[in-house]
């Protein structure tokens, strides 16, 4: 009786081809599952990042830029260095409030997914109209506290920066 060298017999082959195939369903599983893994938890940020843009722009829409400043603010203090990035900036680029100076030139504008907090950039709704309306309500005694020597009321708006000044003499013909 001839004996057949192992490496040749179909049993062998047999085995290491079920080996094999074994070998690569389980890589392939654990593709799968880390790739399940990977989108689970992507999601799972997503939605934290979206909670906090929408708790931020829920407390701008309730109480504005000093609100959001503060908010903003005890965020920064309360995260570890370089774990997140917080940064509120005026219309006019200086900061407002963060963690940040300013926005790294090596990050795009708006990273990590924050483009979505567009209802946080709803711009400033003040105009000289309206506040000359709030001010009038006032009696002509308390707009004269609030003047300056000039005889010129400042209104500072917190959201743009801007100060509209109202003479006190325009509120006799308004």
């Amino acid at each position: 009786m001839r004996r057949v060298p192992l490496a040749r017999s179909a049993s062998l082959r047999l085995t290491l081809a079920i080996a094999g195939l074994i070998l690569f369903m389980a890589v392939m599983a654990m593709a799968v599952q880390y790739r399940t893994a990977a989108q689970a938890l992507e999601r799972q940020q997503a939605d934290l990042l979206q909670s906090d843009i929408d708790s931020f722009a829920e407390l701008y829409d309730q109480r504005r830029i000093p609100a959001l400043r503060q908010a903003i603010a005890e965020r920064a203090a309360q995260t570890p260095q370089g774990r997140a990035l917080y940064l509120l900036q005026d219309r006019n680029g200086r900061t407002l409030a963060g963690n940040l100076p300013d926005w790294p030139e090596d990050l795009p504008a708006m990273a990590g997914g924050v483009t979505e907090a567009a209802p946080l950039a709803k711009g400033c709704r003040c105009d000289l109209t309206h506040i000359r309306d709030v001010i009038g309500r006032f009696s002509s005694e308390e707009r004269a506290e609030m003047a300056g020597d000039d005889g010129v009321i400042g209104v500072d708006c917190a959201f743009c920066s801007r100060i509209f000044p109202l003479a006190l003499d325009s509120f006799a013909t308004h």
